[in-house]
């Protein structure tokens, strides 16, 4: 186990530098006004920041399902996301624990909010924190009984199960596309 998380973490730390160095770019977008980025919060008001955080995770969830089953298609797994199921009992390190082009797939959602959907800053970070939190919280690598009760949620029994079997449970945060396209499998 401690080989196993000496890799999780180099491959984690691999694609926070990837994340970290496509800052710039995004940075510039915003800076040079190519982006829906804005700055007055009363711009669109207090509901739309709250909602615009929820449009930002469905529609995340929705980005994340496809590209996901993408990369487990065969002439994909072996080169990109073999890497990630490396770990069959993942932990928390495991998260982020991806092969350079599967860090940049992952990486795709963010122009698609920068250039698609209003946003005020903070609404970005709220969701960023959450994407993070939530994909720690499904590799934690034990089960949290009180989350099964949220038919809707992916929990970590779910996704050690994507883990163990590959063609199923494929969802970051629900189980809506895995139910509505017959890959989800209760854990």
């Amino acid at each position: 186990m401690k080989e196993q998380i000496k890799r999780e973490v180099l491959y984690s730390l691999l694609t926070f530098l990837i994340y970290g160095s496509s800052l710039w770019l995004f940075v510039f977008w915003v800076e040079n006004g190519y982006t829906k980025s804005y700055n007055n919060l009363h711009e669109y008001g207090l509901p739309y920041f709250f909602a615009s955080i929820l449009l930002m995770v469905f529609i995340h969830d929705t980005y994340f399902y496809w590209t996901h089953r993408l990369i487990h298609h065969s002439k994909f797994f072996k080169h990109i996301h073999k890497v990630h199921h490396s770990f069959t009992s993942p932990t928390p390190w495991a998260a982020f624990a991806f092969h350079p082009w599967e860090a940049i797939i992952s990486l795709g959602f963010i122009p698609i909010i920068l250039f698609v959907i209003p946003h005020h800053q903070w609404a970005l970070v709220v969701f960023i924190t959450f994407l993070t939190l939530y994909n720690v919280l499904i590799h934690l690598g034990f089960s949290i009984p009180k989350l099964k009760q949220f038919k809707l949620l992916n929990t970590p029994d779910a996704h050690d199960y994507h883990h163990l079997k590959s063609k199923k449970n494929y969802g970051l945060y629900f189980t809506f596309w895995d139910r509505l396209m017959g890959t989800y499998q209760a854990a």
